[in-house]
């Protein structure tokens, strides 16, 4: 076994050294860190998963579908990542305690209790057709043990450090990545159920996604790609079926987009700028301070020194990862001042004729039953006013409404006396 600084003899029972940080660690000896309210009665810090100091953090660590498809996706593909953990001290003896890895340890522990049907991570042979397949067991066999980056730290601070860093090191797939992978993949014929099984996605998103590839143009397709613009900009840019005009609102919501950018970076040039200048002043407070012998003020000094280096490299840091994004908002505003034609002042062809007759057929339903709508949730008490109503929705195309419904709704809070006796 490599060499180790850490008493392997005081390690729980089972648990193995295999590579710099890396153990196989039995999943029973794993433990989570204490709830918030048995961490308030010691009056100090404790560490606790992160995601927890915000009610959006709680509702995605416990989110049910969320972890649902986490546990489907392990039980298909195995635990993909190590959990990350901390030595804690217990007596004379250590045992792992979970800092990053939250979720994925919640998904082992419930697979484990339920004896879940998993693919065996430990297990892999080729088939007859020189295929590599895994074996299938439960869950609790095939993590009897699980793999570990253990590190030793100090305090519950240095925990958070090491989660935060866990969390912070990430970067997501975005939009851009999904919509590209989707059109890759269609190219080489995967089969619906392929993709959602790969991009672990639902048949809405896909058909959504198939109608993105289909009814975008080369560059409003191109700008979604590469994350110039969000998904929801991309879908509100596809209802605009006039390609000139969606490209007239596509340039000016990047546009907009891209002055906002420019901006926030030039507000945080500032902020940048600030800091250096703070820093030039503590600088010059360290060497005052040194030269009348200042101990106590040189120290403080130095902190401020080092509190505005620190703040010149986060600024500059997120100054750089700054980019232009094209949101759903920056495009219904270029629609506003582009012209974009509302619901009011859409061309009278884009109401079907299906969807005419449709509503015709529904008056008519309703004259049969007497003025009572088919819900039950209105009541014309007059036929001769219903018949009205439908004369003037026969012509409902001007208008350009398509909700039958809603229109007679509206109308049958008005109380509709005939001059006469009804007419048939």
């Amino acid at each position: 076994m490599a060499d180790t600084s850490l008493p392997l003899d005081r390690l729980p029972e089972g648990c193995k050294h295999l590579y710099g940080a890396l153990f196989a660690v039995p999943f029973a000896s794993l433990r989570t860190p204490d709830t918030e309210e048995e961490d308030a009665k010691s009056g100090e810090y404790k560490f606790r998963n992160p995601r927890l100091n915000t009610e959006r953090g709680q509702q995605e660590l416990l989110d049910k579908r969320l972890s649902a498809e986490l546990r489907e996706s392990i039980k298909q593909r195995t635990l993909l990542n190590p959990l990350v953990c901390r030595w804690v001290k217990d007596g004379d003896g250590f045992y792992p305690l979970v800092v990053g890895g939250d979720r994925r340890y919640r998904a082992l522990d419930f697979l484990i209790r339920k004896k879940e049907i998993v693919t065996d991570p430990r297990s892999i042979q080729l088939n007859d057709k020189g295929e590599w397949v895994y074996s299938q067991c439960p869950a609790d066999e095939a993590y009897l043990t699980v793999a570990c980056q253990v590190f030793a730290v100090n305090t519950d601070l240095d925990a958070l450090a090491l989660s935060w860093a866990e969390n912070k090191g990430r970067i997501n797939l975005s939009d851009g990545h999904e919509v590209a992978e989707v059109i890759k993949l269609r190219k080489f014929h995967a089969t619906d159920e392929r993709i959602l099984e790969i991009l672990q996605e639902d048949e809405k998103w896909l058909a959504e996604t198939d109608m993105l590839i289909g009814t975008l143009d080369v560059e409003t397709l191109g700008d979604l790609l590469e994350s110039r613009l969000d998904r929801a900009s991309a879908i509100e840019l596809s209802s605009i079926a006039d390609l000139p005009l969606r490209s007239k609102i596509r340039v000016a919501a990047n546009e907009a987009a891209q002055e906002a950018c420019e901006r926030k970076i030039k507000r945080l040039q500032r902020q940048v700028e600030s800091a250096l200048t703070q820093k030039e002043i503590a600088e010059g407070s360290v060497a005052d301070a040194e030269f009348d012998g200042d101990g106590e003020a040189s120290q403080e000094a130095q902190a401020a020194v080092t509190e505005a280096e620190k703040k010149v490299k986060r600024t500059i840091k997120e100054r750089d990862e700054t980019t232009p994004v094209t949101t759903v908002k920056d495009v219904r505003r270029a629609e506003v001042d582009n012209g974009k034609p509302n619901d009011d002042d859409r061309p009278l062809r884009t109401l079907s004729s299906k969807k005419i007759s449709e509503g015709l057929e529904y008056i008519d339903a309703i004259i049969k039953n007497g003025g009572k709508c088919l819900e039950g949730s209105f009541f014309f008490p007059t036929l001769d006013g219903l018949k009205l109503v439908r004369a003037v929705l026969n012509n409902n195309i001007l208008a350009n409404e398509a909700d039958f419904a809603a229109t007679l709704r509206r109308l049958s809070k008005v109380q509709i006396k005939p001059a006469g006796p009804p007419t048939e």
